[in-house]
């Protein structure tokens, strides 16, 4: 069934993350982007599982463009998708496109402004930037979100890090 589908490759990019190999990840990546293709064959029209799909491409090591354009299609579709723009914002980062990353995720903030994942991603992409001043600035408006002491302490950590020289 599609929720088995779904299931399985929640397992496997689980198990991805702590794969003793690359042949093993290599493996857990392929199952899983087979079983959310699966899924997604089965019913098309949960956004969700699309993004799952995306994810599994874009973490498999591989090319992620794949995830990229599943993930910029969904985004034409539903411009106010937080979690496909998370995704974009975070994959901007980690590509080094900062520009696109923070337009995508000051548009979440738009949306939700006590988005903490949002403005830690803001954070970094700004911080990527060399604006450690914005960066700074949005650490310390994504502490007040949280609850967590200890997501409180590693925020003021990264802040602390940032504010030193050659941080």
């Amino acid at each position: 069934t599609l929720q088995d589908y779904v299931q399985a490759g929640d397992y496997n990019s689980i198990l991805m993350q702590t794969a003793p190999d690359e042949k093993a990840r290599k493996f857990l990546s392929d199952n899983a982007i087979n079983c959310y293709q699966k899924a997604v064959n089965l019913d098309s029209t949960k956004t969700e599982n699309r993004i799952r799909l995306a994810g599994a491409y874009m973490e498999s090591g591989g090319p992620p463009m794949q995830g990229v354009s599943i993930l910029l299609d969904i985004v034409r579709m539903d411009s106010t998708n937080v979690d496909a723009l998370l995704m974009l914002g975070r994959f901007g980062i980690i590509s080094g496109q900062f520009d696109k990353a923070i337009a995508r995720l000051e548009k979440i903030l738009y949306l939700r402004p006590q988005n903490s994942e949002a403005l830690l991603l803001l954070a970094e992409a700004y911080n990527g930037k060399g604006d450690k001043n914005k960066a700074v600035e949005l650490l310390e408006r994504c502490k007040k979100t949280v609850s967590n002491p200890e997501a409180k302490k590693e925020i003021e950590n990264y802040i602390q890090r940032i504010k030193k020289p050659n941080g």
